[in-house]
């Protein structure tokens, strides 16, 4: 096992490599929303006619260089291109490429997430409140310990693995959340030419139920930043001393009523927090609760029906860009009344899928967790992996 070397961020990549694109030429971009905190993979892409930004190419690493996109974790692994395409996105991204025969593509991304150069890279930031960027030059010149080709080789391989399981439990959760939207749509979901009763959202959902926190309390912080598009779970917490926001439990759904953040599609189900621990986050939340001894899930495949969601755009208010979910209005989407036989039947299939959400989520968690490079050895928090391709769990270690 050779020594780390100590080697400027530079001479070990490729920062920004030179690509040709032609204005108004078609090609694909991926935008600043598509690339997910902590996520490898970009979720979306579109086609759109090139008119500046960074190009890119697949096996290049693109890392969000504004505030507060660098610090959330924004920072994606290119691999939705063709043989010699070149991609595009946000002017606001640093790309690095491998150096052949010095670093590997694969490790550079791991590299990019770690805390060795996410700290580095914050530190640098200059610029107005809110606007600060990356300063280039102090991250290309910075000399950091990095190990041998080989050993790069080695890292990647692993986390690359657990990168491809994460992927493969993302992917069973979406199907998962498809099949209980497809059970709302079928049993609550009000149609013209219907023969049922049916009433208002607020008579069997809660909205912004009373939960408590003393000022200055530790407790989970869930930002706005960490909900996802997609899927049920956030990407991330941390402790934060309680100041002012929106408290909630486990159970509960998210809902962002601010936009972009709704049109956008954020939205979460509280699964994270301890027993009868109490957690807060952005005072853009909307909580919902669901009554009438419905499973609580229902209120988060609420919360990502096309048609709810719709409504709730309807109900937004507000001066241009700062607009609001107006709660009075949106308690006022229509539904059905389930019946007792419905909601027993919707709550046992639920009681099989919301727990298999969970699991899965709770397999994939390390994405979300801090990456530090540590002498011999790479940690994800909370999984230590050594050369050998060896994984334990660190939390178990003295």
């Amino acid at each position: 096992m050779s020594e780390w070397q100590e080697m400027s961020l530079d001479s070990v990549a490729i920062i920004n490599p030179t690509e040709s694109l032609k204005r108004g030429e078609l090609a694909k971009k991926i935008a600043m929303d598509a690339i997910q905190p902590f996520a490898k993979k970009p979720s979306s892409f579109s086609i759109d006619e090139f008119n500046g930004g960074m190009k890119f190419r697949n096996g290049d690493t693109v890392i969000a260089r504004i505030t507060p996109c660098l610090e959330n974790g924004k920072t994606a692994y290119i691999n939705v291109l063709n043989d010699d395409e070149i991609g595009f996105g946000s002017t606001e991204y640093i790309v690095l490429r491998e150096r052949e025969g010095i670093s590997n593509k694969q490790f550079l991304y791991y590299f990019a997430i770690s805390s060795v150069f996410r700290d580095i890279a914050i530190l640098s930031m200059t610029g107005s409140s809110g606007r600060q960027r990356v300063q280039m030059a102090v991250v290309r010149q910075h000399i950091f310990e990095l190990p041998s080709l080989p050993e790069q080789k080695a890292i990647a391989a692993v986390l690359s693995s657990l990168d491809n399981k994460i992927d493969l439990l993302h992917r069973q959760n979406k199907t998962l959340e498809a099949m209980a939207e497809t059970l709302f749509r079928q049993w609550f979901v009000v149609e013209l030419d219907g023969n049922y009763e049916f009433g208002k959202i607020s008579d069997v959902v809660e909205f912004n139920p009373i939960r408590q926190l003393s000022k200055g309390q530790k407790a989970p912080y869930l930002e706005m930043a960490a909900l996802s598009t997609e899927v049920f779970n956030p990407s991330n917490w941390y402790e934060r001393e309680f100041s002012s926001g929106t408290k909630f439990i486990n159970g509960d759904t998210l809902l962002a009523r601010i936009t972009p953040c709704l049109e956008n599609g954020k939205s979460a189900y509280v699964s994270f927090l301890d027993d009868n621990q109490v957690g807060w986050g952005s005072t853009e939340y909307i909580v919902m609760r669901s009554r009438l001894s419905l499973h609580p899930f229902f209120t988060y495949v609420l919360s990502r029906n096309s048609d709810f969601r719709d409504y709730a755009e309807g109900c937004l208010s507000g001066s241009s860009g700062r607009q609001r979910v107006d709660i009075s209005h949106l308690k006022n989407y229509p539904i059905i009344i389930p019946s007792k036989n419905t909601i027993e039947k919707f709550n046992a299939i639920i009681c099989h899928i919301q727990p298999k959400l969970h699991n899965n989520f709770g397999s994939s968690r390390f994405r979300g967790v801090d990456v530090k490079l540590c002498g011999l050895d790479i940690i994800i928090l909370p999984y230590r992996i050594d050369f050998s391709g060896n994984i334990e769990c660190s939390s178990c270690q003295s």
